[in-house]
């Protein structure tokens, strides 16, 4: 029997046959005769989940009578690249049918992707999925675990992602489900897109390995058991001792389960590297960013200078649209906090390890914090005592 990505395969040859641009199409018709008629009828039940599926992925567009089918940009742009062709296959289809769907068998279906490489969804990119369909949930994903907590509820990933999809309208669960095949599609078209662009731009042999990088960066090597943050380390290279630091510091994160993203260890030395490129991917991908502050740090996020300035303006960014977030944690390194914070994070608890005597107590504390496991736990709210 054909899978979802047959299917769809089968309705973008009819473009292709027909050599159609953006904005072209053919009659319904035409699908009718030349796909859906020659499909079982358990392949035309699938049929009709991928076809109502393409349009809101934006591949393709329906007229109101529903008798023309015509490409959008999008789908033009996918059907005449082989490359991504051959990458999609590769991507499951989670999206369910758009009525009288099966709920049950959608979450468990994409529970299986979402739960293994190259498909893992973390705690935070999870929720942010929610947050923008339903404006009632906690956007922080560390306030949100200690309201769990509080309750009594599970705070493990199988049961607190079950619950946030329950907690959604039926077309609101349906739109949850597209924008996570689209995240599943968009590792495919961002990696081909960063490929193009830095060969044209570098003209070097390197747009390979950031491909794979990008690819690298939505894995996470965790499961439902055993759960590995993954943070990027924001720091500014003020000697050949610091960035030694920096290094032994991460690495012993990593030995502690923390999945680092570090640039000594992910960046190419060859020249023409997009440097820009891996920042912005990597302080969004990753759960939580560390800053190693030092009085040069602070200097370079002042005058927005070098890597620490572009780093410190996307934070920037992401502390405009949501001010309580916690995902910036300050690590002063060298300094007193006032001449080596920087403005945005002065008002955040910091982690101080510039002496060597507190740095074990202060790493612990902060891998407690990375690990979202307090020393200390608010106790369940009890019942009102009875009075005699």
């Amino acid at each position: 029997m054909k899978t979802e990505r047959q299917i769809a395969e089968q309705i973008f040859q009819l473009f292709r046959k027909t050599n159609c641009r953006e904005n072209q199409g053919f009659m319904m018709n035409v699908l009718n005769s030349q796909v859906i008629l020659k499909l079982n009828p358990k392949e035309q039940k699938i049929f009709n989940v991928v076809y109502v599926g393409l349009q809101a992925l934006q591949y393709i567009e329906v007229d109101q009578d529903g008798r023309f089918i015509r490409l959008t940009k999008k789908g033009y742009d996918y059907i005449y690249d082989d490359n991504l062709v051959d990458k999609m296959q590769s991507i499951p289809w989670v999206i369910p049918e758009y009525k009288n769907t099966n709920w049950i068998a959608a979450w468990n279906k994409l529970w299986k992707m979402i739960d293994s490489q190259p498909f893992y969804q973390s705690g935070p990119m999870f929720m942010k999925y929610i947050c923008e369909l339903d404006e009632t949930v906690e956007t922080d994903y560390y306030r949100y675990m200690e309201f769990r907590r509080a309750k009594g509820l599970s705070t493990s990933r199988k049961d607190y992602f079950r619950d946030l999809i329950d907690g959604l309208d039926e077309e609101k669960r349906y739109e949850f489900y597209i924008r996570i095949q689209q995240s599943f599609e968009e590792t495919v078209f961002e990696a081909t897109k960063v490929v193009t662009e830095d060969v044209i731009e570098s003209d070097i042999d390197f747009a390979p390995t950031i491909s794979k990088q990008i690819i690298k960066e939505k894995e996470v090597a965790d499961d439902s058991e055993e759960y590995h943050p993954k943070v990027f380390i924001s720091y500014s290279w003020d000697s050949e001792k610091h960035q030694n630091w920096v290094l032994n510091f991460a690495t012993k994160l990593r030995e502690n389960g923390i999945d680092v993203i570090l640039d000594q260890w992910e960046i190419s030395s060859k020249g023409g590297s997009p440097i820009p490129t891996f920042m912005l991917n990597s302080v969004s991908s990753s759960e939580r960013v560390l800053c190693i502050m030092t009085p040069n740090y602070k200097l370079k996020t002042d005058k927005l200078a070098g890597g620490v300035g572009f780093e410190y303006s996307i934070l920037s960014s992401e502390l405009a649209d949501d001010l309580r977030s916690t995902k910036f944690i300050p690590i002063l390194r060298k300094g007193e906090a006032e001449e080596s914070t920087p403005t945005l994070l002065k008002q955040r608890i910091a982690y101080y390890m510039r002496d060597e005597d507190d740095f074990e107590t202060a790493f612990t504390d902060l891998l407690r914090d990375l690990y979202n496991e307090p020393k200390t736990v608010k106790p369940v709210l009890g019942k009102k005592p009875k009075f005699d």
